[in-house]
């Protein structure tokens, strides 16, 4: 897989996914992100977030 994706071939290839992994600095917005991830694509949300 490419380092670098279009937005099309992230969206492509999120469609074919059983699972995603967001992985970024705290306060960036994660928590909010994923839901919205797993929401679009129908993928099932398991938050492994240290704080609550």
């Amino acid at each position: 897989m490419p380092n670098l994706v279009t937005f099309a071939l992230g969206c492509d290839l999120l469609r074919e996914a059983n699972r995603v992994m967001v992985i970024e600095e705290s306060d960036v917005g994660k928590t909010t992100l994923s839901p919205q991830i797993v929401a679009r694509f129908d993928l099932e949300y398991i938050s492994m977030d240290r704080n609550g």
